[in-house]
């Protein structure tokens, strides 16, 4: 994880393993973060990009629904509706493999999409682009599945209490 230039990549990772990792780190006595910036090392959750690939380029992947109609998120049902063997799901390898070979099909179905993600990995081109005075898309699993996770959002300013944060305006509610 560790090793310069690595994007260490999961699905919903940045929620739960990276937790888990960092506290791994911590335990024993490294910087809980620098997997994720130090030395050219990058996290990216490949969750969030499937959010973003079924509210806006859903074509060429089979986007199960949930139980309130809602598209779903869970590996263990994304990965067989595309032809994926997923029958060890929750299985940490099991897992990686269905990850693996899932995040192929996204390349392969929308490879602008995930050329545009790619290029996100790296903070200085988020952070351009936060500047740019324009509006965007904002993929959360915050928003509703409903609406596609997503919702269009308007950089105001930086957080003047966190230099890397922004404040913003979720455009589909009145000011």
């Amino acid at each position: 994880m560790n090793q310069a230039g690595t994007i260490s990549v999961g699905w919903n990772s940045l929620r739960f393993d990276d937790m888990i990792c960092r506290f791994g780190f911590w335990r024993n006595f490294h910087d809980p973060y620098e997997h994720g910036f130090r030395n050219d090392c990058r996290a990216w959750d490949l969750i969030d990009l499937a959010r973003a690939a079924q509210a806006l380029r859903p074509e060429g992947i089979t986007w199960p629904s949930g139980k309130n109609g809602a598209p779903t998120f869970k590996l263990d049902q994304l990965a067989p509706a595309n032809g994926i063997d997923h029958a060890d799901a929750h299985d940490a390898l099991a897992d990686v493999r269905a990850t693996i070979d899932f995040a192929r099909i996204l390349r392969n179905s929308q490879p602008k999409l995930w050329n545009w993600a790619m290029k996100l990995v790296e903070t200085d081109a988020v952070e351009k682009w936060l500047n740019s005075n324009e509006p965007l898309v904002h993929v959360s699993p915050k928003l509703p599945a409903t609406q596609g996770c997503l919702s269009p959002f308007r950089v105001l300013a930086r957080n003047p209490l966190d230099k890397r944060g922004f404040i913003g305006w979720d455009l589909r509610h009145d000011p």
